[in-house]
């Protein structure tokens, strides 16, 4: 009976193992997806960032190349375009960042998945390590059940042996030699 609720108790942490496999495998695989399409979207807007820097620049370079305005008004524009390639600069700096905090992410996620399938490896391992005791359990009280009725049937055999002989009744000097638990256990056997 105890050995039933053990199996049966097994059985339970396996189901449980199971889905927790199956939650982790699909939170795993809904994270994968999510951090790729954030990578592309955030290389998307680097690329951006960065045709928009090169055309800034260009358009820094050919302004100086041809100067058309008088040098206050060519020093302002410059001026301005200077702000906005250092603007463009720290756009792609703070993205890039967020790129490296993307992927720093993802590998963080990943070891804790990793950690996670240790542990469910480990759970499976003890749980057929439970089930191989259970077996030899179970086996071991199937041999004892057998030599319990080899020795049953041989008590009852004696019994009527030791009775039938003349009085009909157990020998004293036997009754003598046992103590109340053995009496208790002879006298259950009919």
């Amino acid at each position: 009976l105890i050995l039933k609720k053990q199996y049966e108790m097994l059985k339970l942490n396996e189901v449980k193992s199971n889905e927790e496999i199956i939650k982790i495998e699909s939170a795993y695989d809904f994270s994968l997806i999510e951090l790729n399409k954030m990578l592309e979207n955030d290389e998307e807007i680097v690329t951006e960032l960065h045709k928009t820097f090169m055309q800034l620049q260009q358009q820094s370079n050919e302004k100086t190349k041809n100067p058309t305005k008088s040098n206050a008004e060519v020093l302002i524009g410059d001026n301005e375009m200077d702000q906005k390639i250092a603007i463009s600069r720290r756009e792609v700096e703070l993205v890039q960042k967020h790129v490296n905090l993307l992927q720093q992410s993802i590998a963080t996620t990943t070891d804790l998945i990793q950690v996670k399938e240790n542990e469910v490896s480990e759970r499976e391992f003890q749980w057929g390590m439970a089930k191989a005791a259970l077996a030899h359990e179970e086996g071991e009280a199937m041999t004892l059940e057998e030599e319990l009725e080899v020795l049953q049937s041989l008590t009852k055999k004696l019994r009527s042996y030791l009775q039938n002989r003349l009085t009909g009744s157990l020998p004293t000097d036997l009754m003598k030699e046992l103590n109340p638990r053995q009496i208790a256990a002879l006298n259950s056997v009919k």
